[in-house]
């Protein structure tokens, strides 16, 4: 079995090297992965978890510390996960540029949430207003005159917000989101280890993946993926022992792709735990 440590950013220009990489050092069926990244291009992400599943008949991705954003969708491409002490996923809410600020990112669920909480607080206000200004006047005021003047003021209050959004940014956004479900559901054909005994089912975990998170950085552990994931498993002692010696470089991303060929290692470690 190759075993294979891909430390750093999921990012163009690298991705060549990602690809040079498996191309000389490959000399099995099987993979053991270990990604360990902050995330990157899905589309990076997704160009290397195909080209793996051409090149390997059974893929094993090691969750050995953080595996976050891009790759998670990576994650996905592997027909089993396997966790270590340490290890967690995170969410595939894509990350897109600021609007204000090109250097820094957001979630591209950050206004698609910002206009619920909105829409729940308007639609809030306005059955509360309606429903004082009845209590006030009683039957001196219809219901639609109330409603009427509610909404006014709602809107006065609300409108200014709701302008501030545009709809093309927000469009852009909602179609960037869709990348992770596009691409998550045609790693899992290959895979088949997303949780779901049909489609809808196996759409249903793709999208929790994507939009229930509250947040960008949360930590999917290995109880949590065992919801999304039907081939899901802790760390044998081989797999741990190799942990253990790589150290950080296991456990922390880099600020650049670092790429290492573990399996002499993890052959002499499988036969010293046999032994």
């Amino acid at each position: 079995m190759d075993a294979f440590l891909l430390n750093g950013p999921l990012t163009h220009p690298q991705d060549a090297n990602l690809f040079e990489f498996i191309e000389k050092e490959k000399q099995s069926d099987e993979l053991l992965l270990l990604p360990v990244t902050y995330g990157g291009d899905p589309d990076v992400a997704y160009k290397l978890g195909r080209h793996l599943q051409t090149q390997y008949a059974k893929i094993s991705v090691l969750v050995s510390g953080h595996c976050k954003s891009a790759g998670t969708l990576l994650a996905i491409a592997g027909h089993e996960l396997i966790f270590g002490p340490y290890g967690e996923l995170g969410p595939l809410d894509i990350q897109v540029p600021n609007m204000k600020n090109p250097e820094a990112t957001d979630s591209g669920l950050d206004i698609t949430e910002g206009l619920k909480a909105l829409e729940r607080q308007s639609q809030g206000a306005l059955r509360e207003l309606i429903s004082r200004l009845r209590q006030e006047f009683g039957d001196d005021i219809t219901p639609e005159a109330a409603a009427d003047i509610a909404n006014g003021l709602i809107g006065g209050t609300y409108g200014h917000t709701f302008k501030n959004f545009d709809p093309v940014e927000v469009g852009a956004r909602a179609r960037a989101m869709r990348i992770g479900m596009f691409y998550g559901r045609r790693l899992n054909f290959a895979s088949r280890n997303l949780k779901g005994e049909d489609a809808k089912e196996m759409l249903a975990s793709l999208r929790r993946l994507v939009e229930r998170y509250p947040s960008h950085t949360f930590a999917i552990s290995d109880l949590d993926a065992l919801a999304l994931f039907k081939r899901v498993r802790k760390v044998s002692g081989a797999e741990k022992s190799m942990i253990r010696e790589q150290g950080a470089n296991c456990l922390i991303p880099n600020a650049s792709l670092c790429l290492h060929n573990l399996s002499e290692k993890y052959r002499k470690l499988q036969e010293e735990q046999e032994g």
